[in-house]
């Protein structure tokens, strides 16, 4: 899937958020590629986004505090949240994957590349799928010689 682009978490979270690489992020978001991404990246950005907007608008310190807000008060504060997240993934055309399950491989992955869980999930994605390019501001998966990070 030479002309598929994985964007990650980092990506998606940088360019809401307006970071320091948001123009850079804008620039591969907006490319001419098939854009995909996972359930993860999708339950990560979300995860990201909130504690970011519940800081802000709440006071929010932490993912307890966080937890400790959604479960007293649900999740339509956070409604803002979720119609970026969900308006970016439909503006730019972001197909979202069903994340790959098999441990022994997600294993393989972790301890062959060092990767976090979330990282070598993502990965083991990406190789199940067969994509080789990813979007991303986490150099680790430069670990990974089947995935080439996509460079702007």
């Amino acid at each position: 899937m030479k002309d598929v682009i994985f964007i990650d978490t980092s990506v998606i979270v940088e360019y809401i958020l307006n970071g320091k690489d948001a123009d850079t992020a804008e620039i591969i978001l907006l490319r001419g590629d098939t854009k995909v991404a996972s359930m993860l990246v999708y339950r990560e950005s979300l995860g990201a986004l909130a504690m970011a907007f519940g800081r802000e608008r709440f006071g929010i310190k932490g993912k307890h505090s966080l937890r400790k807000f959604i479960r007293k008060n649900g999740w339509k504060p956070f409604e803002p949240v979720l119609d970026v997240l969900d308006g970016l993934l439909n503006e730019v055309g972001i197909v979202i994957l069903q994340d790959v399950h098999q441990t022994k491989e997600l294993r393989l992955i972790m301890e062959k590349y060092n990767l976090l869980p979330s990282d070598a999930q993502i990965a083991l994605t990406c190789k199940s799928y067969g994509i080789q390019r990813i979007a991303t501001f986490d150099s680790d998966f430069k670990r990974a010689e089947f995935l080439k990070t996509v460079e702007v």
